[in-house]
């Protein structure tokens, strides 16, 4: 095939569009097989593979669903020194599980990393809003070994009563008040040290905010998508069926009106290669009536299937709020 045949893509984004020289109608030569040995990754640097298909992930599920809608940012951590690390991915999918079967249909995309003290923990971007008790309470049930180290930890570090603790730190490595240490130790001696604060979940609506967070969340890089165990490898990160399905509103160079081409001219911001080659062309967004349409068609047909029969549970999530309630309000 004659390269000069090829067929510009043009992908539109919230932002920009992006266009690119659509090589899938060449045939590929088969990738040479290569001995693979996976890495332990405790350092949390993904590879840009990784990283671009993680992004990738956020930014397809937020394209058709960031219109105003709560979003959930859900931090889940260890409460005791994590040394099962092949328990990981079951950890994760009955958390997950358990999300869906609260707020069925829930979108989302998880990724792992590990805390300083070699501790796993996960981040999760979600579509829906939910509530921070049945998060807690669904977490801490299913790291329940490390929730009796949490207690027996506390029991012993109190077992003479309360006091102040100077290497009692925050997050930003400063004393936590002795008033709040205080109160943190009457609210543990009232649930029996059983409830820790394992879970962080933030809801947000405003667009700008969620792309702040997207970029923090993707910034760093992993070597290897999995780990070795003695038992099974561990995935880094994942997302829900449907997100995988997502795809940009996208374009070819033949479909193309007049007003279209001369406004992506006229708004071409860049050119991008690599060793000299070609990869894309950055392109301000445009609105003629082409692409509105376009974009139009894309959402509707998404923003339906990332709805699909989505629906709380409202029997099983006001049953969790209750007990919960009941046991360490």
């Amino acid at each position: 095939m004659n390269m000069s045949e090829l067929q510009e893509i043009f992908s539109i984004r919230n932002n920009c569009i992006i266009s690119y020289t659509d090589y899938s109608t060449i045939p590929r030569k088969p990738k040479k097989q290569s001995a693979y040995t996976p890495t332990k990754n405790t350092n949390n640097n993904y590879s840009a593979s990784i990283q671009k298909r993680l992004k990738d992930a956020i930014s397809k599920m937020l394209y058709y669903t960031n219109n105003g809608k709560p979003h959930s940012f859900i931090t889940l951590t260890y409460s005791g020194k994590h040394t099962k690390k092949d328990t990981n991915q079951k950890h994760i999918k009955e958390f997950l599980e358990a999300l869906q079967r609260r707020y069925k249909g829930i979108n989302y995309v998880w990724k792992l990393e590990y805390q300083k003290n070699g501790n796993t923990h996960y981040h999760i971007i979600a579509d829906e809003e939910t509530n921070w008790k049945i998060i807690r309470k669904t977490w801490n049930k299913i790291q329940k070994q490390e929730v009796l180290q949490y207690q027996q930890k506390q029991k012993t570090k109190y077992k003479n009563g309360y006091y102040f603790d100077t290497e009692y730190k925050d997050k930003d490595g400063n004393t936590v008040a002795s008033e709040i240490q205080e109160k943190r130790y009457k609210y543990g001696i009232r649930t029996n040290w059983m409830n820790p604060n394992s879970t962080d979940v933030a809801i947000e609506k405003d667009t700008k905010k969620i792309g702040d967070y997207i970029g923090k969340y993707v910034q760093k890089e992993v070597d290897e998508e999995t780990e070795e165990t003695t038992t099974k490898k561990i995935k880094y990160w994942g997302k829900s069926q449907i997100i995988e399905q997502l795809k940009y509103p996208t374009i070819e160079e033949n479909q193309l009106d007049k007003i279209t081409i001369e406004a992506l001219q006229k708004n071409t911001i860049k050119t991008i290669t690599k060793d000299n080659k070609y990869v894309c062309t950055i392109i301000q967004k445009v609105n003629t009536p082409l692409i509105n349409d376009l974009v139009t068609h894309y959402k509707t047909k998404y923003s339906e299937l990332l709805n699909k029969n989505k629906t709380q549970n409202t029997t099983l999530i006001n049953r969790d709020l209750k007990n919960y309630s009941m046991v360490f309000d």
